[in-house]
C-alpha cells in the first residue's frame, strides 16, 4: 500500500511540475487498480479482525479470563480496526483522487479529438 502511495504522490508532483504533460492511460489504470487491490486488502484484513473479535466474544462466555487479559485483547482488537479503517479511509480518498484524475483525462482527450476533428 505504500509503494502504490509513493506512485501516486509523485504521479501528483508530476501533474503540480508539468500540468500539460501526458499522462499515458495504462499508467493511471495500474494506479486506480493497485489502490483498489490495496483496498480489498484492507477489506479482507478487517473482516478477519472483526472474525478473531467476534471469536473472542464467544470465547470470553465460555472461558473465564482475567480481566487485564480481557482488556488487552479488546483493546488490541480496536487498535486493529482503528488502524484498518484509517488506511481504508486512506486508500478511498486516493481512489477517489485517481478517478477523478482519470477522468479529467479522459475529458481532455476527448476535447483534443474535437478539436482536431472540427479543424480538417
Amino acid at each position: 500500500m505504500e509503494s502504490q502511495l509513493d506512485d501516486v504522490k509523485k504521479l501528483l508532483q508530476q501533474l503540480a511540475l508539468r500540468p500539460r504533460a501526458i499522462i499515458s492511460d495504462k499508467m493511471l489504470q495500474e494506479q486506480i487498480l493497485g489502490v483498489n487491490y490495496g483496498i480489498d486488502h484492507l477489506l479482507k484484513k478487517s473482516e478477519e479482525t472483526l472474525a478473531a473479535y467476534r471469536e473472542m466474544e464467544t470465547a470470553i462466555a465460555t472461558t473465564p479470563m482475567t480481566p487485564l487479559k480481557s482488556y488487552n485483547k479488546r483493546r488490541n482488537v480496536d487498535k486493529q480496526l482503528t488502524e484498518l479503517q484509517g488506511k481504508l479511509q486512506c486508500a478511498g480518498y486516493i481512489s477517489d483522487l485517481l478517478w477523478d484524475t482519470y477522468e479529467k483525462w479522459l475529458e481532455q482527450r476527448w476535447r483534443l479529438f474535437q478539436k482536431r476533428s472540427n479543424s480538417k
